[in-house]
């Protein structure tokens, strides 16, 4: 085997290891302690991306589908919709058919189907209950902007331990009509299957923020019951760009879980997250959480973190929701003290 093939296929084992190590340090604390709730069974979920396995995919696709997904480039701008073919994907002895697949990334992760393209699978979108490791949906990021491929797992998995929900991240090697395109990152899809883990009620919409929009503009959804009504957005963005503070207070303490997005804001500056929400209002996404009647948001898109480690605790925010809570001094001041709860 050659030298590079033998590194490739390796370094899964290599990087968790080195994810184990950083993970054990006490640089992270939890958020401020919420009442603990009654543990969840385990399930075929857990095993995959407690990442002691490397699943290899097999992804067949037939001449009429790749001629569609060809038709397909990303560009700024207005975005058409990504459409989906369906393929044949193998995993050892196991078929999985009919599954929905469809190009994804943006700026910088894009790539096109003959070079290392970036994909998203629906495994039960057209045979129900169908599974991979008890997924139905999941994405296979190509981490072009990662060459370390640990980025994404590593902040993931910091995120969660300070109470913010994200989807999980692991690894696989992918062959693409028997081509090797080795290594990616596996990540837990945003759907209903998602918000289970994280929340008590999953029919609020999930908002996907698309690329450098913000709560001003209207969003597609990955989920939610009623998709076309984004009252609870519009009213977020209207408490946020209430010019009196003390109103502005009283407005977005009604549509806005305060508490999880000082905690979400904290942690994304620390990682220096400069293309998420509160730097560059992209990679973010946004739910209506309804046992709370409160917006949460969330983190995505997380292969360029830590680029500034001299970076200001207090940067530019571009957000406007990071900017109108920030504004405020007794939330700046919380802000500051949540950093230090994080840091222990």
């Amino acid at each position: 085997m050659a030298l590079n093939s033998f590194t490739i296929r390796c370094r899964p084992a290599v990087l968790l290891s080195i994810l184990t190590a950083l993970l054990a340090l006490p640089v992270l604390q939890a958020a401020p302690k919420k009442p603990a709730k009654k543990a969840k069974p385990s399930d075929a979920t857990d095993v995959l991306f407690a990442g002691q396995q490397l699943p290899h995919l097999r992804v067949e696709i037939g001449e009429a589908a790749l001629a569609i997904l060809r038709q397909y480039q990303w560009k700024p701008g207005p975005q058409t919709d990504r459409e989906s073919v369906q393929v044949t994907v193998r995993e050892g002895a196991t078929t999985y058919t009919n599954v929905a697949l469809h190009l994804k990334g943006a700026a910088g992760s894009f790539q096109g189907l003959d070079q290392k393209p970036a994909l998203t699978l629906h495994f039960d979108r057209f045979v129900p209950g169908q599974r991979f490791h008890g997924l139905s949906k999941l994405s296979l990021n190509n981490s072009v902007q990662d060459p370390t491929y640990v980025s994404e797992q590593l902040c993931r998995e910091l995120f969660l331990k300070a109470h913010v929900p994200a989807p999980r991240a692991t690894h696989a090697t992918v062959e693409l009509n028997g081509r090797d395109l080795g290594l990616y990152v596996l990540l837990e899809g945003w759907d209903k299957q998602f918000l289970k883990r994280h929340f008590q009620k999953t029919g609020g919409n999930l908002y996907d923020g698309g690329f450098v929009k913000d709560v001003t503009d209207e969003l597609s959804t990955n989920a939610g019951e009623n998709p076309t009504n984004q009252e609870d957005r519009i009213a977020l963005a209207q408490a946020a760009q209430e010019p009196d503070l003390a109103k502005r207070v009283t407005r977005l303490e009604k549509v806005l879980d305060v508490d999880q997005f000082l905690t979400f804001v904290a942690l994304d500056v620390m990682l220096w997250d400069w293309d998420g929400y509160a730097q560059n209002r992209n990679n973010w996404r946004l739910y209506h959480d309804r046992s709370k009647d409160r917006m949460v948001f969330m983190p995505h898109g997380m292969d360029q973190m830590f680029w500034k480690p001299e970076g200001s605790i207090l940067p530019r925010m571009q957000g406007l929701v990071a900017k109108a809570v920030l504004d405020v001094p007794a939330w700046r001041q919380r802000y500051f003290e949540r950093m230090k709860e994080l840091r222990g």
